[in-house]
């Protein structure tokens, strides 16, 4: 294996906790239309975490022909909104330890995400995850959506590394499946995910919840 000169990071379930509170919101706009909390939290673990928030109607209507999305989708911004305070976002453990040790260490550090630039940035902001470190940032909805691998062969490009250079840290299956098609070296640290056994198969390690600091064991 050639050595790692580059880590790239997924944003919303790896270095923050965004996941969990996308999850809360939903399932409670979705109980409030008729679904059962367990079939809606099924449905947040299976199918949406990690999705760009673009492609999550199709999926929705998909799943649940007869959810009214308009309806669904009104509910929850409002959960958003309201429970802001009382659920904040907050960082990951260890996530700017992490992310400093290897700045100091030398590697080349991108972030690879499906949130805008924008949020990105307010996150980051509300967190206090030190988007500083980051030599580039790469995503939003401009780019084709995970589980495509271009938007982290972009990235690697523009740090000018190959995959073989390249170590890749994610928490969902569409992220995972983008990193392992990118042909990087494919770390998975659990969040909400149900993982399928494809990514437990083809990723090169695979960590339980908020063990982000496991990433300095691989480097």
């Amino acid at each position: 294996m050639e050595k790692i000169l580059a880590v790239l990071f997924d944003f919303d379930g790896t270095l923050v906790d965004s996941e969990v509170y996308d999850m809360r919101c939903g399932v409670a706009a979705m109980t409030h239309l008729g679904i059962s909390k367990a079939a809606a939290t099924k449905f947040y673990q299976e199918c949406i975490s990690g999705v760009r928030t673009d492609l999550k109607k199709a999926l929705f209507n998909q799943r649940f022909p007869r959810l009214d999305y308009a309806a669904y989708d009104a509910l929850y911004q409002r959960f958003c909104d309201e429970w802001r305070t009382e659920y904040p976002i907050k960082a990951k453990p260890a996530a700017n330890e992490i992310l400093h040790y290897l700045r100091d260490c030398g590697y080349k550090l991108a972030l690879v995400t499906m949130s805008t630039y924008d949020k990105v940035q307010t996150v980051c902001a509300q967190t206090g995850v030190d988007f500083s470190v980051f030599d580039c940032y790469c995503g939003g909805a401009g780019c084709a959506a995970k589980p495509d691998p271009g938007v982290y062969l972009a990235a690697m490009h523009a740090l000018g590394v190959t995959p073989e250079q390249t170590l890749i840290v994610e928490d969902s299956n569409v992220g995972a499946l983008a990193a392992i098609n990118a042909g990087a070296t494919t770390v998975v640290v659990k969040d909400i995910s149900v993982l399928s056994p494809t990514v437990l198969e083809k990723a090169d390690y695979v960590y339980e919840m908020n063990c982000l600091k496991r990433v300095k064991e691989l480097l």
